[in-house]
């Protein structure tokens, strides 16, 4: 399986430090898991943005 690299705003870093520790366990598990996934069964298209995508 690949890996890909992440790479993460300082302002996104930030913002993440500013979550409530369950919140924050669960939004950073969630971007680990796009390492081995980028895209996965639950990503949908955004509008506006080619090429990108988003997950809840």
């Amino acid at each position: 399986m690949s890996r890909y690299t992440l790479r993460i705003a300082r302002t996104a870093e930030k913002d993440l430090l500013d979550l409530q520790a369950k919140q924050f366990k669960q939004v950073v598990s969630k971007i680990f898991s796009l390492q081995g996934n980028p895209r996965p069964q639950d990503c949908k298209a955004l509008k506006g943005y080619e090429g990108g995508y988003r997950v809840d």
